[in-house]
């Protein structure tokens, strides 16, 4: 496992060792992409890492960093966050979703 630090906005970068498990980007609009990066930590936890970035003037970068405890937590958060990553993402973790 590595040591990773990632930054914040408004708040102290985020430290932790892990692994990468997910790593995925899309252009969202003309001049717009996400990117994505999840992390299981050394302590079994997972850390979503989602960063929008921008060329347009007036616009600004924005990061964001969730700390989560289960794949489920974690495919929940980024299909409310980041939708295209979710079924890819899904897939990685191995999460599915079942009716009764």
């Amino acid at each position: 496992m590595e040591k990773i630090k990632l930054s914040r906005e408004g708040k102290r970068p985020l430290v932790f060792a892990g692994e990468l498990v997910f790593e995925d980007r899309t252009r969202t609009g003309l001049g717009r992409w996400h990117k994505i990066r999840v992390y299981r930590t050394k302590g079994g936890q997972y850390v979503v890492y989602l960063l929008r970035e921008t060329i347009w003037e007036g616009e600004r970068d924005t990061r964001e960093v969730e700390v989560l405890d289960t794949p489920k937590a974690v495919v929940s958060w980024v299909e409310r966050n980041s939708p295209e990553f979710a079924e890819d993402l899904a897939e990685d973790l191995g999460v599915e979703e079942g009716v009764d």
